[in-house]
């Protein structure tokens, strides 16, 4: 069943981005600019993200505990392989989150045209490739790095996890091949009875019955947490910019900078009224594609 609907899915997602591929090479709007780079980038990484999940066919289980990842396609390859193999699926599934804060940054730069931001448009292909090569560092380089420090396979987590994939995949942690994965427990607690019989879904850590928090894993998820919410916080506050810059340029045609000495003229006023009406659409898009 998750295969059919894997590969459903990325039939799906393969024919519908190489449309919009084909629609960006062979159409030439002169009022989209560099942008159709930006969407050409996000098809491409989401056909990516579409084989290598069909490649991997990724299942995620939460716990009370914490949480693990793996890929059914390679529980029976050896432990370095399948965490590999999930440490792509990682690094693509989180591209998204940047390319689609920088469609949120670009929007902002160009119908707002803020002085703060006033050189991206000096050297556009210089500056913004190397803005983007340094936010993308940053937060993926972020991300994997919380994978190595907290997520990787270790006697903990493992020992933790292999009762409750058993019990509810039958799949074997401890099977010869040692299967990789990406978990992480923030805390592990011993549930042991009066009899001194331990339960299943957890370890014997703390003698006493209380949680035992594994400091490491808290700050390496509150880590990866801190990362996700900057590009929400990102995209939010790009967001409210642009939607400002529509309201205020309805009320306020003409702005006099006291600082420059120049005329700001907002964004609405110096377009043609049916550019004016794409980039809503554009700006309404990357709306509903939140």
């Amino acid at each position: 069943y998750l295969q059919g609907y894997s590969f459903a899915t990325t039939v799906i997602s393969c024919i519908s981005n190489f449309i919009l591929i084909y629609v960006l090479a062979v159409t030439h709007l002169p009022h989209v600019g560099p942008y159709r780079y930006l969407l050409l980038t996000f098809a491409i990484v989401d056909v990516l993200i579409s084989l290598v999940h069909f490649g991997l066919v990724p299942a995620i289980h939460m716990t009370e505990f914490g949480y693990i990842y793996f890929g059914y396609r390679f529980l029976h390859a050896e432990t370095g392989i399948g965490v590999w193999a999930s440490l792509v699926w990682v690094l693509l599934f989180y591209q998204t989150f940047v390319l689609l804060a920088f469609h949120y940054v670009y929007r902002f730069v160009m119908m707002c045209s803020p002085t703060w931001l006033s050189w991206m448009k000096v050297r556009p292909w210089r500056n913004w490739l190397i803005v983007t090569i340094i936010a993308d560092f940053i937060f993926v380089g972020g991300i994997l790095l919380a994978c190595f420090l907290g997520l990787i396979p270790i006697e903990v987590s493992r020992k933790a996890f292999a009762p409750v994939l058993m019990d509810v995949y039958h799949i074997d942690l401890f099977a010869q091949n040692k299967p990789g994965y990406l978990g992480i427990a923030y805390w592990v607690r011993n549930r042991s009875s009066k009899n001194n019989i331990t339960t299943l879904w957890t370890m014997v850590i703390n003698k006493d019955g209380l949680k035992e928090w594994i400091p490491r894993t808290v700050l390496v998820i509150l880590w990866v947490i801190l990362l996700f919410f900057t590009t929400a916080a990102i995209i939010v506050w790009c967001m409210l910019q642009i939607i400002w810059s529509f309201k205020k340029s309805w009320e306020k045609p003409e702005v006099f900078d006291e600082i420059t000495h120049y005329v700001k003229v907002p964004f609405s006023t110096t377009i043609s009224p049916a550019s004016k009406k794409q980039q809503r659409q554009l700006f309404t898009t990357l709306l509903w594609q939140v």
